[in-house]
């Protein structure tokens, strides 16, 4: 490190009164803190000026533009420090710094001092009250200072004596205050000060216990053995142990494995490190566990490290530890290192006989219901099979394949007697719930959490229907009571680890817990790791090696996570398991825009360019509710320029509204039941009353989310005996319901997460379906509609090659290079 050297005033009698005052504990005057930030600033060069006078001393400072100074002062055989600023710390850690630029200085011009004699006369006649100590005559030379030095767990020390004697230096320091240096002749006294000065420098610090210095800093460690100290043997006399001599070699990796075994049932883990052929003892090892992202220092063998890839997974399993209150290992922890080839791991015969059943088909213990389709039973069994072997489970079987009653019948098949159950989904499926129970399984007692429950003052064994937003005012009561069995149905709702819910539910202790979801990636990977933070903590490691893993894009990434989750995760298709379930027909049907929608379309898209500009990443990150605004304002034109706040339009004036009457006339004259979704409640209101003014006799039902009873519309549409029209909004008909009389489906406005189209569309294509079903994605033609739909695919895409086959589920502004590009009209030409 380069040091730049302030400007230096002083005359040769303050030299060497300086010289006689540092030799006092004047470190006693500052704090650690002070100390700590006065090296701090004399390291980093920043004094501009010192100057040193009999009895004061001034040091110069500026910062920026502002200057500062400190104002040392002696008398009475003591310091007394003043400052220019009106922070006392600062003020202080200001005249530290100073004292270590004067030790520097009387360092490097102690050599032409003037005679002692020299020096009390000229200050004698300034100050004929001061009495001056008279040095004792030693050889011209002085004595040489030996200095020792060791390594220790706590970095490199260093110790000093005088050549024959055995007498330390006492005080904490090496120099001990006027009688101690009064014993020195000049020689010795120099050789003092200049060790002081570099002891500084470098960064060596005062033990005071051990009256040793101590340099911690590992990264200065092998710089100052290598560069700095075969400078000092020109003044000192320098002894170094087999210890030190190692440290010279540098850093060395540490490499490790680890053995598994049971204890009492539970799992045992114990970490191997082995430096070269020398295996570490458990103290060692605990001490590199301690500090797993750093280097330490072992005596006998030197500075060492872990490699960033193996401290990264031994710091996840520390966080683990430090985060689990019983300070129980899971079995299911040691799937965090199968596919760690950086680790070696060696499993005892229990464990391996309990990894390999695992992973075997499960066994059928007991009767399951007939009412359950074959492949039911089989995640019945499944899920049973994983809570005798200590694990969690994942269900993202396909929507429509019956999550809900594969549950609710493993809680009848496997019953926990004594325990109360959590089911917890959103407030539109408590009652699918309720109803699935009731029907298959009667003999089950149900409780629905209200606001005037707890699970205290409640706690006879039920199974409890709880919706997320009632869970969270629980949060409180959560941490005194424990489940049997926990599930979470529709658990993409906790993907957002930072929301209220999502910690509500972390807080959730249960001996079992399932998920149930058919969309685990609505969007990134960040979701996949928030579900098995709830499901099976510690599994994928910690979140922020998790991110960074996802952003580096690590090679081989999905294949790993792929192998890490897949005996948690069961994920059935529709298509592999129910034979007879009809096909399902899906096409895009390309609208075109009318002149109104085409000039609205065009204005709005110029105006966001103007006010946004090109750069759509960031934009994205910057601007991202404009963006958002932006964006709906194109979606609501391509539906229907009457969305638009500020215009009135009829209906004709929408060409998706008037495709989607023309396609209802043949529809409706042969007596189907068609589904219409749409995002935006506005645009159901439209097209019924365009359905009303064309088909005058035709009913139609209504489902958002101000309907209060929603199972009176949805029983009314699928107990109807004639054609009928169900209008319903994605957010309140996406998921709980089932319409599955229907055999045509139109989704107004899809959008660009394939996740909310699924779960819609699976409001008709499920069990029960005996029809095939059309279903038709409304798209106008060249705009924002057509380049979502192909970032959709891409998405699907991503998805199946994780769940079912997770990746990152990037959004548009990783798939577009410039706002013109996303949103932007091309090839189109307006329908009259």
């Amino acid at each position: 490190m380069l040091y730049r050297s302030p400007k230096r005033i002083y005359t040769n009698s303050a030299l060497e009164f300086w010289f006689e005052r540092l030799s006092l504990n004047w470190e006693n005057y500052f704090s650690r803190e002070e100390l700590s930030n006065g090296r701090s600033i004399y390291r980093s060069g920043e004094i501009r000026e010192v100057e040193l006078n009999n009895w004061d001393a001034i040091i110069h400072y500026k910062l920026h533009q502002n200057e500062y100074y400190a104002l040392i002062d002696y008398g009475k055989d003591q310091f007394k420090i003043r400052y220019s600023t009106e922070d006392p710390i600062f003020g202080k850690s200001l005249a530290a710094a100073g004292f270590y630029e004067i030790e520097e200085l009387v360092a490097d011009e102690i050599s032409p001092i003037p005679s002692f004699e020299k020096f009390t006369d000229e200050i004698k006649k300034e100050h004929p009250e001061e009495e001056i100590p008279h040095p004792e005559t030693s050889q011209e030379n002085g004595r040489a200072l030996i200095l020792k030095l060791d390594s220790t767990y706590s970095g490199l020390t260093l110790e000093s004596s005088w050549q024959k004697t055995e007498k330390h230096l006492k005080g904490g320091g090496l120099l001990n205050g006027r009688q101690g240096i009064a014993k020195l002749n000049s020689k010795e006294r120099e050789k003092l000060i200049r060790l002081t000065s570099k002891l500084h420098k470098v960064g060596f610090t005062n033990q005071k216990r051990t009256k040793k210095y101590i340099l911690s800093d590992h990264s200065r460690i092998c710089s100052f053995l290598n560069e700095d100290l075969p400078t000092w043997r020109d003044y000192f006399k320098v002894e170094m142990n087999h210890r030190v001599q190692i440290l010279i070699r540098g850093l060395q990796s540490v490499d490790v494995g680890a053995v598994a075994k049971t204890d009492n049932g539970k799992l045992n883990l114990t970490w191997i490190m082995q430096v070269g052929n020398r295996t570490l003892t458990n103290e060692e090892t605990q001490i590199i566990l301690k500090r797993s992202r750093n280097s330490v220092i072992l005596p006998d063998l030197g500075m060492v490290k872990l490699p960033e890839d193996k401290a990264g997974i031994l710091a996840d399993w520390q966080k683990y530890l430090d985060e689990n209150i019983t300070g129980d290992l899971p079995k299911y922890m040691l799937f965090s290192l199968f596919d760690r080839q950086v680790i070696r791991l060696n499993l005892s015969s229990e464990l391996e006989q309990w990894r390999d059943s695992l992973l075997e088909p499960p066994l059928k213990n007991g009767v399951l219901p007939d009412l359950l389709r074959p492949y039911q039973k089989r995640g019945v069994a499944w899920l049973a099979h994983l809570f005798e072997k200590e694990c969690h489970a994942l269900l993202a079987d396909e929507m429509g394949l019956g999550k809900t009653l594969q549950t609710a019948a493993l809680i009848d098949y496997r019953p926990i007697n004594g325990m109360r159950h959590l089911v917890v989904c959103p407030a539109s499926v408590v009652p699918v719930w309720k109803n699935e129970i009731d029907k298959y399984f009667p003999h089950l007692k149900i409780e629905i959490l209200k606001s005037n429950h707890n699970f205290i003052t409640h706690s006879e064994p039920v199974i409890w229907l709880s919706s997320y937003t009632q869970l969270r005012r629980q949060k409180t009561v959560l941490d005194d009571v424990e489940f049997g069995y926990a599930i979470l149905d529709e658990a993409q709702l906790i993907k957002n680890p930072e929301a209220k819910v999502t910690i509500a539910c972390l807080n959730i202790k249960a001996r079992h817990r399932v998920i149930l979801t058919g969309t685990p990636l609505e969007n990134r990977h960040l979701d996949l790791w928030t579900l098995f933070r709830y499901l099976m903590p510690g599994l994928l490691g910690g979140r922020r090696k998790f991110e960074k893993s996802v952003q580096n894009n690590e090679t081989g990434l999905l294949e790993k996570l792929n192998r890490q989750i897949a005996p948690f995760v069961l994920r059935r298709m529709k298509k592999d398991v129910i034979k007879e379930l009809p096909p399902k027909l899906e096409m895009n049907l390309i609208c075109p825009l009318t002149d109104i929608q085409q000039q609205q379309y065009m204005s709005i898209t110029e105006q966001g360019i103007s006010a946004l500009g090109e750069n759509l990443k960031k934009v994205a990150s910057e601007q991202t509710i404009s963006l958002f605004t932006l964006l709906t304002r194109l979606r609501q034109v391509c539906c229907d320029p009457d969305l638009l706040p500020w215009l009135s339009a009829d209906l004709n004036k929408s060409g998706k509204i008037n495709i989607l009457l023309e396609k209802l006339e043949e529809i409706i004259a042969n007596g189907h039941k068609v589904v219409i979704f749409s995002q935006f409640v506005s645009l159901l209101k439209r097209v019924r009353l365009g359905i009303e003014d064309r088909f005058e006799y035709i009913p139609i039902y209504e489902l958002t989310g101000k309907t209060f009873d929603r199972e009176k519309p949805v029983k009314q549409f699928q107990e109807g005996d004639t054609g009928s029209i169900i209008l319903v909004s994605l957010r309140a008909g996406g998921t709980g319901i089932t319409l599955h009389a229907a055999d045509y489906v139109f989704l107004l406005d899809p959008w660009w997460n394939p996740a909310v189209e699924s779960q819609a569309i699976d409001r008709v294509h499920r069990i029960g379906q005996d029809k095939t079903v059309s279903v038709y994605r409304m798209i106008t033609i060249g705009t924002i509609e057509e380049r979502i739909e192909s970032l959709k695919i891409n998405k699907r895409e991503l998805f199946d090659q994780l769940v079912g086959g997770i990746s990152d589920m990037s959004d548009f502004k990783n798939h577009f290079n410039s706002l013109s590009e996303l949103i932007s009209l091309s090839n189109t030409s307006p329908s009259k």
